[in-house]
């Protein structure tokens, strides 16, 4: 088993509006559809797009996580089972409980998780856990993707509920498990968030027979910053837009 852990449009004044009247009203026209589908891209292009934050608290079962082993050597994880849950214990309610059930044992993460989580970086990623024994410094979480897999080494969590919270940026991981390794880039890093398809938590503090617990388990999403609004709608739309205010502006100056 081993170890890792970081515990740490309003009315306007028309009797002031500038327009010459000569005794005549202004000239007023209604939006057509087009400008109100206009108006409606415009509104949307500057919303920042929000991928959804994921949060198990193992209150009613498992939801989804299994434990399994991870071969440090290939970089890839197998022997996959449902990880063991418990109703009661957790911090609070419910939790993933596993003793030693392979080589190398780690909880991992389901679907939910996994795919496109680039909003994620710059967030944390959060978890309580506890481990009944350890015995040294091990990666404590592992992201993969494809034939990459990065690691995040740290100390053990303790044998009560322990909050951890990996920073998900380039300093905080490695290409090695062993503590001291160089770390990735943040470009590396951003990689591995946007095509992931796997995400483990250490179960294995110890080597011998131990238990590790998992709980209130949380990934993060940054805001995702939109395109200029220019770019969004592309040249003929903002052209369109600024022939229709000058058309605009010719009729109230007649």
């Amino acid at each position: 088993m081993r170890p890792f852990g970081w515990l740490r449009t309003f009315p306007r004044d028309l009797s002031s509006n500038g327009y010459p009247t000569q005794g005549r009203p202004p000239v007023y026209t209604m939006p057509s559809a087009l400008t109100i589908r206009l108006g409606a891209l415009l509104l949307a292009a500057g919303l920042s797009a929000v991928a959804p934050a994921v949060l198990d608290t193992f209150d009613a079962d498992n939801q989804g996580w299994r434990t399994c082993n991870f071969s440090f050597a290939a970089g890839l994880a197998n022997d996959f089972a449902p990880a063991g849950w418990s109703p009661e214990g957790g911090a609070p309610g419910g939790a993933l409980l596993t003793p030693d059930v392979s080589d190398w044992n780690f909880f991992s993460a389901p679907e939910a998780y996994l795919g496109d989580r680039s909003g994620a970086f710059g967030t944390d990623l959060r978890f309580d856990t506890f481990a009944s024994l350890e015995d040294g410094v091990y990666p404590g979480a592992i992201l993969t993707s494809g034939s990459i897999a990065v690691y995040a080494v740290g100390v053990p969590p303790g044998t009560s509920w322990t909050g951890v919270s990996i920073p998900l940026a380039g300093a905080s991981w490695s290409l090695s498990p062993e503590p001291g390794g160089t770390p990735i880039s943040d470009a590396m890093l951003r990689a591995v968030l946007s095509g992931l398809d796997g995400l483990y938590i250490e179960a294995d503090w110890y080597v011998g027979e131990d238990l590790t617990g998992l709980d209130n388990v949380r990934l993060d999403s940054a805001p995702v910053p939109e395109p200029p609004v220019g770019l969004a709608l592309g040249p003929a739309a903002a052209a369109l837009i600024w022939r229709r205010r000058r058309r605009a502006g010719a009729v109230r100056r007649r």
